[in-house]
């Protein structure tokens, strides 16, 4: 939460993306095996996400790092920034990590200015955090039509990276699927072609 309001003090356009944006679709929350955080920014923005992080640094005493490792580089046909990567370290071991991008959605394609936003309800749904339009649809072409059933993380199959095909364990079938908060849904690990429709919390708020 408190990165959120920090980008919105320093007026930042981000989305998460990846696993984050997994575990919104899925439970409104970070997902029970993620090792970090992901976001994207503008890589256009760098220069404020660099300055924005030293001021973390400094208000917290050095308890939040923010390390650089590559910096945007200009594409040479578009002449636009693209790129850049740094990790944001804390007291408690959780890092998130901060991806620019020369467009996300919710940019203009002609004017190349911020038209709109997607959110989704995150932690308890006590704060809402910006996600790619549509997010759902993007989780299921991130991560396969069964992306639902999804429930381990790639570091732990012993893949290479997480665009690398892996097959991860699926959640188990509930020992009584009519009970709360299994109401109404089929035993997705029964199914033989899921198609990623059904959430596993009631409610589900997937603009």
């Amino acid at each position: 939460h408190g990165l959120s309001l920090l980008m919105k003090e320093y007026q930042l356009p981000w989305q998460v993306v990846e696993g984050t944006l997994l575990g919104a679709v899925k439970f409104h929350g970070i997902l029970p095996w993620e090792k970090d955080i992901d976001i994207v920014v503008l890589s256009s923005d760098w220069d404020t996400v660099l300055y924005m992080m030293k001021s973390l640094s400094e208000r917290t005493n050095s308890q939040f790092t923010f390390v650089e490792q590559n910096e945007p580089i200009t594409d040479n046909k578009t002449e636009t920034l693209d790129g850049g990567y740094g990790m944001l370290v804390n007291p408690w071991n959780v890092v998130v990590e901060v991806w620019g991008t020369s467009w996300f959605s919710g940019i203009d394609d002609v004017t190349g200015k911020w038209t709109k936003q997607t959110y989704l309800p995150f932690c308890d749904r006590t704060f809402y955090v910006p996600v790619p339009e549509n997010p759902a649809n993007w989780s299921r072409n991130r991560y396969g039509a069964d992306y639902l059933r999804h429930a381990m993380h790639w570091i732990d199959t012993g893949a290479e990276n997480g665009w690398q095909r892996y097959e991860p364990k699926w959640f188990p079938c509930p020992v009584n699927p009519t009970e709360a908060p299994y109401e109404r849904q089929l035993c997705l690990d029964q199914l033989p072609h899921p198609d990623g429709n059904l959430a596993f919390q009631h409610h589900a708020w997937l603009p």
